[in-house]
C-alpha cells in the first residue's frame, strides 16, 4: 500500500502545474552547481543536512509534538524554532521551493523527520521560499514513514493555518499514518472531514482505510469501507482484497475469505502472494487445513510464487488438527522450493507433535532445528515440555522445562 501510494504521489507531482518550480536553472546555487548533476547536488545537500547537529530547542519541540494530544479540529503546529545550521546551509545554497520539497521527501525516505521539519521551519520564516500543499504533503508522508501519526495530523492543521486546501494525497497519507498508530477511528473521521471539504477519495484512500480497520481487528468497519468504495464507483484492486481477506483471517472467517477471493477473480483482479497468504491463514485460523491446501493449489495454478509465510501457515493449519504427517509433507515441499525454514516453522512442526502426543517426533524436530543453524528459545523448550507432559514422559518434560526456565533467564 505504501509503495502504491508513493508511485501515485510521484505521478501527480510530476504532472501538476501547481507543483513548486524553480524560477530558473540556477536557482539553487550549490557549489559547483553548473558542473554537478542535479541528482548528485541533491545527494550532497541531503548528506550535509543529515550530518548537522539538530538545534536542541527544535528537537525538544518536535518531541513534544508527538506527545501532545490532537483534538477533533487538528490544531496547527504553533511556534517552531529555526535551526541555525540548517538555515545557514539552505540560505547559502539559495534553495528553491522545488528543491525544498525534494529535500523534505528525501529526508522522509531516510526516516529523518526532525531534519525534514527543520527544513520546513526554515521555509516558514523565509521571505521568498514559501510552503505550499506539496511541501506539507511531503511532511505528512515523512511522518507516515516514521510512524508519527500525531505529528502528521498537526500538519493538517498547519495546512489550514496557511490558508491551503488539503487534497486527496493529503488525506490518503494521513489515513495511512493513523493506520500505523492503530487509530482506525481517526481514519474514519478523516474520511468524513474529506467528504465535508468536497475532496474526492480514490482507491488509495479507501485501501488505507480498509487496511487501518483490518490491522485494528475491526472487520465490520473494514467491510463498511469496502461498501463505500463500491458506492463511490471505484474498482477494488489486489490491495483492497488482500486487506479484506486479512480482516477475515483475524477472526477465522474462512468462508467469507473464500467469498472475497471468488469476488476478486470475477472482477478480473489477479491475486498475489499477499492475498493468497491471507486466504491460507484464514483457513488455518478457521481450523480448515484442507481449505488451506486448496488455496495453495489455486496459488500454484495461478503461477504465484509462495514464500516462507505461505508454507508456515499451511504447516500451522495441519498442526492445529494434529496431522503431523501432513505438516511434515508440507515442510518437505518448502525444502523442495528452496525456501529456508525459520524458527516459527519448526515451532509449528513441534506443535503438530504436541497435539498428536508424539514426543519422539518432537525431539527429532529439535535436532532438525539445530541442524538448520537455528538456536532453540524458551518457547521451543516450552513446546517440547508440553509434548512430553501430554505423552506421559514426566521426567523428560521436567528436563525441557528446566531448559525453558534457563533460556528465559538468559533472555531476560
Amino acid at each position: 500500500l505504501r509503495e502504491q501510494r508513493q508511485i501515485w504521489i510521484a505521478k501527480c507531482f510530476s504532472k501538476s502545474p501547481l507543483a513548486p518550480q524553480d524560477s530558473d536553472a540556477g536557482s539553487d546555487h550549490e557549489a559547483g552547481a553548473g558542473r554537478m548533476p542535479a541528482k548528485q547536488r541533491m545527494q550532497t545537500l541531503v548528506f550535509n543536512i543529515t550530518r548537522l547537529p539538530l538545534d536542541p530547542l527544535l528537537a525538544s519541540q518536535v518531541s513534544d509534538l508527538e506527545e501532545q494530544a490532537v483534538g477533533d479540529r487538528f490544531e496547527a503546529l504553533g511556534a517552531l524554532a529555526r535551526d541555525p545550521g540548517v538555515c545557514k546551509l539552505l540560505d547559502t545554497h539559495r534553495v528553491s521551493e522545488r528543491t525544498a520539497c525534494k529535500l523534505i521527501s528525501e529526508l522522509g525516505r531516510q526516516h529523518d523527520l526532525r531534519k525534514a521539519i527543520a527544513v520546513y521551519a526554515w521555509m516558514r520564516n523565509h521571505e521568498e521560499v514559501k510552503p505550499n500543499v506539496f511541501h506539507l504533503n511531503a511532511l505528512i508522508s515523512a511522518c507516515d514513514r516514521c510512524g508519527s501519526w500525531n505529528t502528521a495530523l498537526r500538519f493538517l492543521g498547519e495546512l489550514r493555518a496557511l490558508g491551503l486546501e488539503p487534497d486527496t494525497i493529503t488525506f490518503s497519507t494521513l489515513i495511512s499514518a493513523c493506520s500505523r498508530g492503530r487509530r482506525w477511528d481517526l481514519g474514519l473521521q478523516l474520511l468524513e472531514t474529506m467528504t465535508a471539504a468536497k475532496v474526492v477519495p480514490n482507491i488509495i484512500t479507501f485501501n488505507a482505510l480498509i487496511s487501518s480497520c483490518e490491522k485494528a481487528g475491526r472487520p465490520l468497519e473494514a467491510f463498511n469501507c469496502f461498501e463505500a468504495l463500491n458506492q463511490a464507483g471505484l474498482k477494488a484492486d489486489t490491495v483492497t482484497y488482500s486487506a479484506l481477506v486479512s480482516a477475515c483471517e483475524k477472526v477465522g472467517d474462512w468462508e467469507r475469505a473464500w467469498e472475497l477471493y471468488e469476488d476478486c477473480r470475477r472482477s478480473g483482479v489477479v491475486p498475489d502472494t499477499i492475498l493468497y497468504n491471507a486466504l491460507i491463514s484464514a483457513c488455518d485460523k478457521g481450523g480448515q487445513p484442507g481449505e488451506a491446501d486448496r488455496a495453495f493449489e489455486m496459488m500454484t495454478l495461478d503461477g504465484v510464487r509462495p514464500d516462507l509465510i505461505t508454507f508456515c501457515s499451511r504447516i500451522s493449519a495441519h498442526a492445529t488438527v494434529g496431522d503431523k504427517v501432513r505438516a511434515e509433507a508440507v515442510f518437505h515441499e518448502m525444502q523442495a522450493a528452496h525456501i529456508k525454514p525459520s524458527i516459527a516453522v519448526f515451532h509449528e512442526l513441534l506443535r503438530s507433535c504436541q497435539v498428536s502426543l508424539d514426543w519422539t517426533a518432537a525431539e527429532g524436530w529439535l535436532a532438525e532445528l539445530r541442524s538448520a543453524g537455528l538456536e532453540p528459545t524458551a518457547f521451543t523448550f516450552g513446546l517440547l515440555t508440553l509434548a512430553c507432559e501430554q505423552a506421559g514422559e514426566t521426567e523428560r518434560a521436567a528436563n525441557y522445562d528446566a531448559l525453558r526456565l534457563g533460556e528465559a533467564k538468559l533472555t531476560s
